[in-house]
C-alpha cells in the first residue's frame, strides 16, 4: 500500500462548503438562543405574601399593601423624640400609591407624590424586607404587623 500526501497548495472552497458552514454556524447560534430563552422563562418566581400591613422597625411608619396592587403609607407620629407633630419628612412618607411585584421577588412602589421605593424579597425572611428609597438610597426595615387577635 502506497501513501499519498496532499500538496501544500491551498484548496479552493466551493459554494456548497461555504453554505454548509454558514448554515451550521447559524444553527448553533439559534440553538443557544432557544436554550437561553427557555432558561429565562424558567426564572424562579417567588411567592410573596405582601398583602397586609407592615411596620417600620424603630419608626412610626406603616405601609398597607392591598390585593388590588395599591399601597397606603402613613407616618403615625414623629421620629424626633419629644415632638408631638410629624416632621415634613415624616409627612412626605404618607399617601397613596401603587406597587408591582416582578419575577424573582423584586418589589417596586410608586407613590402619587412621585417618590419611588424598591425592595428585594428574600424567601429566608418572608416577614421582613428592606425598603430602599429611590431618591436617597436610604434603607428602612419593615416587619409584618401582627394581625388582629383571634376571638376567644
Amino acid at each position: 500500500m502506497k501513501l499519498r500526501f496532499r500538496s501544500d497548495a491551498p484548496k479552493e472552497v466551493t459554494g456548497k462548503e461555504m453554505i454548509f458552514v454558514t448554515v451550521g454556524v447559524i444553527a448553533v447560534i439559534g440553538l443557544y438562543g432557544v436554550a437561553a430563552r427557555q432558561s429565562i422563562h424558567k426564572a424562579a418566581t417567588v411567592n410573596v405574601p405582601i398583602v397586609g400591613e407592615w411596620q417600620a422597625e424603630g419608626k412610626p411608619w406603616r405601609i398597607a399593601f392591598r390585593p388590588d396592587h395599591t399601597v397606603d403609607m402613613n407616618s403615625t407620629g414623629s421620629t424626633r423624640p419629644g415632638a408631638s407633630e410629624p416632621s415634613a419628612q415624616d409627612a412626605s412618607l404618607s399617601g397613596p400609591g401603587a406597587y408591582s411585584l416582578e419575577p424573582g421577588g423584586m418589589l417596586k412602589i410608586k407613590m402619587k407624590n412621585g417618590r419611588t421605593f424598591m425592595a428585594e424579597w428574600k424567601a429566608i425572611s418572608p416577614n421582613r424586607f428592606d425598603l430602599i428609597e429611590g431618591d436617597t438610597g436610604g434603607v428602612t426595615t419593615f416587619d409584618k404587623a401582627p394581625g388582629p387577635a383571634a376571638p376567644q
